[in-house]
């Protein structure tokens, strides 16, 4: 999991301002929305022993699109799309789901072919994947608690789980304009009732009783239309859809 640690210092007033820092290994392969794809510099053809599922250690052949030229040595990311539509109050939100799942090294580059290894697999490659230009992140953020008011959405898990739980990344509506890595938000659910014993049953009604908080979220990449998140704490379920504030 995760650690949120506090660097120790010595010598310190007691005005001095501590920053707190959260650590996560996994940032350089963080999925993310966009608007549209990012352009596929390749694809995979075959891996070079005919097995359908790829992994680490894996000779692979890739076709180049010809939109950029891969360079031998250089490391880049295996990568699928996918469309992502969610209906948000009023609003259908549209957006493109890039998940990454390995790096590969490129080794030679013949006439009309890629020759390349994976180096790490974070997820089964298969035929068809994509290649894109390597994502380097900061893996130390700056913990922010308590950032300006956020009027956001969760849109869905990386992998579309019905139920979001501790530590599964997620995405919010919410892009760079409005939230940046580190800051932290709660998650909320609405809290109502239908009362028969008060309501006529003709005219079904719901009582609100103020939303109550299901946990917490840090935001660790962002985009211009939405933010990939991890989910740090839970007290009750977390769904698609949940406020972001």
């Amino acid at each position: 999991p995760p650690v949120a640690k506090t660097p120790e210092t010595s010598n310190t007033s007691p005005s001095a301002k501590i920053e707190a820092s959260f650590s996560f290994s996994k940032m350089d392969h963080l999925g993310f929305i966009k608007k549209k794809a990012v352009s596929s510099l390749g694809e995979i053809i075959k891996e070079r022993d005919n097995n359908i599922m790829m992994s680490a250690n894996d000779i692979v052949y890739i076709k180049p699109s010809g939109k950029n030229k891969l360079i031998i040595d250089r490391t880049y990311h295996i990568f699928t799309t996918s469309k992502v539509e969610e209906q948000i109050n009023q609003n259908l939100f549209k957006g493109i789901k890039h998940l990454i799942k390995a790096q590969i090294k490129i080794l030679e580059i013949k006439k009309s072919y890629v020759i390349g290894s994976i180096s790490h697999a974070y997820r089964p490659v298969n035929k068809g994947d994509m290649i894109m230009e390597y994502y380097k992140r900061d893996k130390v953020l700056t913990i922010e608690n308590n950032p300006a008011p956020l009027d956001a959405r969760l849109i869905c898990s990386v992998d579309n789980y019905l139920m979001i739980n501790d530590f599964v990344i997620a995405f919010i509506d919410a892009g760079s304009a409005k939230v940046k890595p580190g800051q932290i938000y709660s998650i909320l659910r609405k809290n109502e009732i239908k009362d028969k014993s008060y309501w006529s049953l003709k005219k079904k009604k719901s009582v609100s009783l103020g939303n109550l908080e299901s946990g917490k979220l840090i935001v660790l990449h962002t985009e211009k239309i939405a933010s990939t998140v991890m989910i740090l704490s839970s007290k009750y379920a977390i769904y698609p859809r949940d406020m972001v504030n």
